[in-house]
């Protein structure tokens, strides 16, 4: 699995998760290889291509998927 792939999945099961939160649960997953100097490019990267949703409130940045995505898998689970 990918560090992208990590977090769309990761992001999908916990939205509005915090920088913090995503770091300490990315040193903690055996999902990935962990490499605390690929966390941040790979955000960037899922968010410049809109996978993710990036929301800064004051000193805090939140993490959501992005409303395609999130679509997709809502009508995906209601037929599956």
């Amino acid at each position: 699995m990918t560090i992208e792939e990590w977090l769309v999945e990761h992001i999908g099961k916990h939205p509005n998760i915090t920088f913090g939160t995503l770091y300490r649960d990315f040193c903690l997953t055996s999902k990935v290889k962990f490499d605390p100097n690929l966390l941040r490019p790979s955000i960037e990267k899922c968010k410049s291509e809109g996978l993710i949703v990036e929301t800064k409130i004051k000193y805090d940045c939140f993490f959501n998927l992005s409303k395609e995505l999130d679509r997709e898998k809502k009508i995906n689970s209601l037929f599956n």
